[in-house]
C-alpha cells in the first residue's frame, strides 16, 4: 500500500511566522493575548489619506511573565486590498521587566504607528506574540479614507483606545 508521509511541522522560528503569516493572511481576529485597535483615518500634510492605528495590547497577556529576563515582543502589521499588501510593518522588540514590568502587567503595552490609506476600504490587520512561545493575538479592521472636500471641516467619530469592556 501506498501511504502519504505526515506533513514535516515546522520548527522554531519557522513555526511562529507560519502561525502569523497564516493569521494575516487569513484576517483571523482573536488569540489568548487580548488585542484592541483604534484607527483613524485621516490625511497627512500634503493632504494624502492616511490611517493613525493604535494597538492595545491587553495587561492579562503579560499577567504570568516574570522580571528575570527581557520579554520578547514581536508584532507584525499589514494593510491590505483585495489580497494585495499595501504597506506592512515588522518590529521585534525586548521589554525590561525589571524595570517596567509592574506598568506592563497592569496597563499593557501601546504601539502607535500609521499608514498610508488608498482612497478606498482596505484592511489593517496585526498579529502579536509576547515571548518567544508565549501567547499570540491577532486583529483585523476594514478602513475607509473619509471624502475630504476642500475647505470643509471634517468630524471624526468618537475614539476609545482602550477597550470598554470592565471600565463602565
Amino acid at each position: 500500500t501506498y501511504q502519504a508521509r505526515e506533513p514535516r511541522m515546522a520548527e522554531g522560528n519557522g513555526a511562529n511566522r507560519l502561525e502569523a503569516a497564516e493569521a494575516i493572511a487569513k484576517g483571523l481576529t482573536g488569540g489568548s493575548l487580548p488585542l484592541h485597535l483604534t484607527t483613524l483615518p485621516y490625511r497627512n500634510g500634503l493632504g494624502q489619506p492616511v490611517v493613525h492605528a493604535v494597538l492595545d495590547i491587553g495587561a492579562q497577556g503579560f499577567s504570568s511573565a516574570t522580571a528575570d529576563r527581557p520579554l520578547s515582543v514581536e508584532i507584525y502589521a499589514y494593510l491590505m486590498k483585495e489580497g494585495r499588501v499595501l504597506d506592512s510593518l515588522a518590529a521585534s522588540t525586548s521589554v525590561d521587566l525589571s524595570k517596567v514590568g509592574n506598568a506592563v502587567r497592569s496597563s499593557g503595552l501601546q504601539i502607535l504607528t500609521a499608514f498610508p490609506l488608498p482612497t478606498h476600504a482596505a484592511s489593517l490587520r496585526f498579529f502579536v506574540r509576547a515571548g518567544e512561545s508565549g501567547p499570540t493575538g491577532s486583529i483585523q479592521q476594514n478602513v475607509t479614507a473619509p471624502a475630504f472636500a476642500s475647505g470643509q471641516p471634517v468630524l471624526s467619530a468618537p475614539l476609545f483606545n482602550l477597550p470598554l469592556t470592565g471600565r463602565m
